[in-house]
């Protein structure tokens, strides 16, 4: 490779660890004065909430709150966030919880300092190039163990007029800060423990089967892999492990980390079963992983060797250390109850046609290892379904 050139870029400040929380109120003072913190009505009545909260309270800090933020982040929420920070005079965004949570913060600060609407900054109409840098610092805080958003350099909202995900994508929109508290995932349901640990490992496997020439992200997506395997299953188990859930913690930002390399076809076939489906993004991931993963062992049987390598898995040879690593992904899937099926989390066959539409169209699958047709993306449709 000593002929190829690439850029690669890691800013944000992450400050992980137990009991990171107490940082905040100086995380705030160095970026602004008046926070906005933004969260969804769900987590607004947990525990943490309370928690963060009394933090801020305890050291006198300004702030407001903003808690209308959907499980998947709605255009409209973005314009009445930016419009309520700018009400209250805020310059400083704090998101609070999962994957929407703080892609909502995200999509509230970029819409607060730029002009139109949050779709027209569609990374796949150009939006890129229009996205500046004056955008509110942004303190993320994650809740769940998956998207890794608190380090990730893109925002998906829901453009409700095609009910399509748009991504939003630009340097400018990562997170000054990452406040990664594992202490704050205890109380995390069982369920959405295995679903968004199932986006994590989608992350760092996508990233590390995905074209281009990226060493940094391949290294950071396999010890990814590793931290899912000493943690998740724990986690489930035992949503008091504490070890298990900093190791997911880690995870998801080594995943979002590591896809700045890009993803692919499992994450296409994933968005419309949110869209259309209504199913939980991080499930849809785990009931999708084997199909897409089949459908790319033929081209990507060395990094998926590297991988069973990476874990200590049994093989003799590249072609079988790599199915190896299909096998482990297979039962991992199985003994945190991810269905197999996506019949099981509620997609029908009359919804295929819009499915196979939107995810034909999505720009994940463009860095697939293998080239995706839309026949493809139709036969592993049925094939899943």
């Amino acid at each position: 490779m000593s002929n190829t050139t690439v850029q690669m870029s890691f800013p944000t400040t992450v400050d992980f660890g137990v009991g990171t929380i107490h940082n905040l109120p100086r995380w705030i003072a160095l970026h602004g004065t008046r926070a906005l913190l933004v969260t969804d009505p769900g987590l607004a009545k947990l525990p943490v909430f309370d928690t963060v909260r009394s933090v801020l309270d305890d050291a006198e800090v300004a702030y407001e709150v903003y808690t209308a933020v959907s499980p998947n982040p709605l255009d409209t929420e973005a314009h009445d966030g930016a419009e309520f920070l700018r009400d209250h005079e805020c310059d400083v965004v704090i998101g609070l919880g999962g994957g929407s949570a703080l892609d909502g913060a995200k999509a509230i600060a970029l819409m607060a300092r730029h002009q139109g609407h949050i779709v027209d900054y569609d990374d796949a109409t150009g939006g890129y190039d229009r996205i500046h840098a004056d955008i509110p610092p942004i303190i993320a805080i994650p809740t769940t163990a998956g998207t890794g958003s608190e380090v990730g350099r893109s925002t998906v909202v829901i453009d409700t007029k095609r009910n399509v995900k748009v991504v939003v994508f630009s340097p400018y929109l990562m997170p000054r800060v990452a406040l990664v508290d594992p202490g704050l995932h205890v109380g995390m349901p069982d369920w959405l423990t295995a679903a968004t640990g199932m986006d994590a490992l989608t992350h760092n496997v996508e990233a590390l089967l995905s074209l281009g020439y990226h060493p940094l992200a391949d290294s950071i997506a396999l010890g990814g892999i590793v931290e899912v395997s000493k943690g998740l299953v724990r986690a489930v188990e035992n949503g008091d492990d504490l070890e298990a859930r900093a190791a997911m913690a880690m995870a998801a930002l080594m995943g979002a980390t590591a896809f700045q390399k890009g993803l692919g076809v499992i994450h296409s076939l994933a968005h419309p079963c949110s869209t259309i489906a209504g199913v939980h993004h991080g499930l849809a991931n785990g009931v999708l992983i084997e199909t897409g993963l089949r459908f790319n062992r033929g081209v990507s049987a060395l990094p998926l060797a590297q991988m069973a390598r990476t874990l200590g898995l049994a093989g003799d040879t590249v072609e079988a250390q790599a199915d190896a690593a299909i096998e482990w992904v297979v039962q991992l899937r199985d003994r945190i109850d991810i269905p197999q099926k996506l019949a099981d989390v509620g997609v029908t066959e009359t919804m295929l046609p819009a499915m196979i539409a939107q995810a034909i169209d999505d720009g994940c699958h463009q860095c697939n290892p293998r080239p995706v047709t839309k026949d493809d993306i139709a036969a592993l449709y049925r094939s899943a379904l």
